[in-house]
């Protein structure tokens, strides 16, 4: 509500795009409620504003799903990835747009629509090679079902680990290979250790 308040503030004509991780991943694998993604995919659509999906951390099977939008049952207008589309082998990244953008891009007549994507490194054939045989491995192997797999396994081991140890304060994550340990001190004031 709080957001939807917001939007009639500014003006939703004002917003071009929210933008968010699947799981936010550099504030320590915090996954959001199940509906939360799916609730902003609806606001998003009802005020006309575009929802980019930052899928450089959860896509391509860490969630235990093809990409940790798919993991929520959304399909963005924008995701931009990048690590495991190469698992690091060479730096490498990608903007993927729905159909549904793309083809405004496609069939406009004004020849004024255009995406600048002409920078020194675009296109880097060596990128792009690692990038397919990536995806090609990531798919033979079925990455998505095997993270799902061993990502249970890893949760509930952590979990367990929680249960015998004081300095696990909390554990996140359960979905996929998405899992972490938050270590403290003390677990009622989440001390952080010394």
């Amino acid at each position: 509500a709080a957001l939807v308040d917001e939007i009639a503030f500014q003006g939703p004509d004002t917003i071009a795009a929210f933008i968010m991780e699947p799981v936010l991943g550099a504030g320590g694998v915090i996954p959001p409620h199940e509906s939360f993604m799916p609730m902003m995919r609806d606001i998003c659509d009802n005020h006309g504003i575009l929802l980019i999906a930052d899928e450089v951390i959860t896509a391509f099977g860490r969630t235990g799903s093809w990409s940790g939008s798919r993991h929520w049952g959304v399909k963005p207008d924008f995701a931009c990835t990048a690590k495991a589309i190469t698992n690091g082998y060479f730096p490498f990244g990608a903007v993927m747009m729905s159909e549904k953008i793309a083809q405004l891009f496609e069939h406009d007549e004004t020849g004024k629509a255009a995406i600048g994507h002409g920078y020194t490194y675009s296109g880097h054939p060596v990128g792009a090679a690692a990038a397919l045989a990536c995806l090609a491995e990531t798919k033979r192997l079925d990455v998505p079902l095997n993270a799902a797999k061993r990502g249970t396994q890893m949760y509930e081991g952590c979990l367990r680990l929680q249960e015998k140890y004081e300095l696990i304060g909390d554990v996140r994550g359960g979905h996929g290979l998405m899992t972490a340990l938050e270590l403290v001190s003390d677990r009622k004031t989440k001390t952080p250790p010394a």
